[in-house]
C-alpha cells in the first residue's frame, strides 16, 4: 500500500503533504473539507485530473486531521493504491430511496457480501438517520462484518452537508466503501471516556432520536433535576452530559448526544432509542478523553502486534473538540504519536461515529467517541 497526502488552500492552492507520484495508479482517495471550499466541483475535477482512475470520496466536514494536524482552512486528500486489495465504493441518494433503512437496505443489496471483510460508512447526518442506515445495512451483511465510519456535518448546523463519490458533493448522500483481499489486515478501536453518574432510569417515551420521557417525566426535566445549579444554563450545557444506553450483557454503554431541546420538552440526540432503554447521565474531562484516543490507537496496535499500520482513518467526535477546546490539538499529536510520524493519517470530526461496540458484535452507531481504523498490506 501507498499514501499520498496533498492538501488545498485559497491562498496556496495544492500543495504536498507527501509525494508518492501515485497519479494514475491511486484506486481510492478521500477528500475532506470545509464546505465553502469543497463545495466547489472544480476541486472534484482537479483531483479526477491528478487520480484518473480512483474512486475518489469528497465530504464538507466540522474540522479535518491530517497526521498530527487539525485544519479547519484545508482540503486534505488522502490518495491510496491498494495494491493487493479489492476496493468497492457505493452511494446512495437518500431521494432515490424511501427512508434511512430503505438506504442502508440499497447499498447492503449492492456490496459483494460474499467477499467484503470490513466497510468504511461516511453518510450526511442532517439527512440520514444513523442508527436506521445501520439497522438497513445489516439486513443484507451480516454482522460479523466490522463497519466503522463517521456521520459528516458542518460548522455551521443550519448549512446543508456534502458527500460526493466520483462527482462534486451533494447533500443527502451516504457512501459505503467495501474492502476484500486475503492480504489486507484492517483493524479498529472504540473509545469514548464518558463516565456514568446518577441512578439509572427507563425511557419510557420515545420515538427514533427523539425522547420524550424518562420514568415518566419529561426527558427536559430529567435534564433540569440532573444540571440545575450545576451549569449555568442547562439546554446550552447539555451537550456536554449526553446518555449512556446500558447494552445487554454488555459492559459498555453507547453515548447519545443531546442535539436539540423543543417546545414540548421533549429532546433529540445524535442517534435512536428504544422504549425500555436503561440510561445514565454522562460526564467526561478533558484529560480522559485524551487519554481514550491513546487507548484507541494502543489498541490498533496491539490488534497489529504492534507493527506500524500502512494508513488510519479516524473519526472523532464533534462534541470531544468541544469539551478539548485548547486541548484538540494534543489529543490529536497523541494519537499521531502512538503510530509514528511515518503513518499516515486523515479524518474528520464527526457528528455520528460507526463502529462495533466490541469484537464480534454488529456496529452501531455511537456519540462523543473516537474510532480509528487503521490498514496494512502484507
Amino acid at each position: 500500500m501507498i499514501v499520498e497526502q496533498i492538501k488545498w488552500s485559497e491562498q496556496d492552492h495544492w500543495q504536498y503533504v507527501a509525494d508518492k507520484n501515485l497519479g494514475e495508479r491511486a484506486n481510492l482517495v478521500f477528500a475532506f473539507g470545509p464546505i465553502d471550499l469543497i463545495r466547489h466541483a472544480e476541486r472534484y475535477a482537479e483531483l479526477k485530473t491528478r487520480y484518473p482512475h480512483a474512486d475518489i470520496i469528497t465530504c464538507s466536514t466540522n474540522g479535518e486531521i491530517l497526521n498530527h494536524t487539525i485544519s479547519d482552512n484545508y482540503i486534505i486528500v488522502s490518495a491510496i493504491l491498494f495494491e493487493k486489495t479489492v476496493v468497492q465504493a457505493l452511494q446512495v441518494d437518500i431521494q432515490d430511496v424511501k427512508d434511512s433503512f430503505d438506504a442502508g437496505t440499497h447499498l447492503s443489496a449492492d456490496l459483494d457480501k460474499d467477499l467484503i471483510s470490513n466497510l468504511i460508512i461516511i453518510g450526511d447526518y442532517q439527512k440520514i438517520n444513523g442508527s436506521d442506515l445501520l439497522t438497513g445495512i445489516h439486513i443484507n451483511l451480516s454482522e460479523h462484518v466490522p463497519i466503522t465510519g463517521g456521520m459528516t456535518g458542518t460548522r455551521n448546523s443550519s448549512v446543508q452537508s456534502l458527500i460526493g463519490l466520483n462527482g462534486p458533493p451533494k447533500e443527502g448522500r451516504v457512501i459505503g466503501i467495501g474492502f476484500s483481499g486475503e492480504d489486507l489486515q484492517v483493524v479498529h478501536s472504540l473509545d469514548s471516556a464518558w463516565s456514568s453518574f446518577g441512578a439509572e432510569k427507563t425511557i419510557t417515551k420515545a420515538t427514533d432520536n427523539r425522547v420524550y420521557e424518562i420514568d415518566h417525566k419529561s426527558a427536559s426535566h430529567f435534564y433540569t433535576q440532573y444540571l440545575n445549579g450545576l451549569v449555568d444554563d442547562v439546554v446550552q450545557d447539555s451537550i456536554f452530559y449526553p446518555l449512556g444506553i446500558k447494552k445487554k450483557g454488555g459492559s459498555k454503554r453507547i453515548v447519545r448526544g443531546v442535539i436539540a431541546f423543543h417546545e414540548d420538552e421533549s429532546i433529540s440526540y445524535a442517534g435512536n432509542f428504544n422504549e425500555g432503554d436503561s440510561i445514565r447521565m454522562m460526564k467526561t474531562n478533558i484529560s480522559s478523553l485524551i487519554r481514550s484516543s491513546e487507548t484507541a490507537a494502543e489498541l490498533v496496535l496491539n490488534k497489529l502486534n504492534y507493527e506500524n499500520p500502512d494508513f488510519v482513518l479516524i473519526f472523532n467526535c464533534v462534541g470531544r473538540r468541544n469539551v478539548l477546546k485548547d486541548w484538540t490539538l494534543d489529543e490529536v499529536e497523541c494519537v499521531n504519536s502512538k503510530f509514528g510520524s511515518k503513518t499516515p493519517m486523515i479524518g474528520f470530526y464527526s457528528h455520528g461515529e460507526i463502529s462495533p461496540c466490541t469484537p464480534q458484535t454488529k456496529s452501531e452507531l455511537h456519540n462523543q467517541s473516537v474510532v480509528i481504523t487503521a490498514f496494512r498490506e502484507a
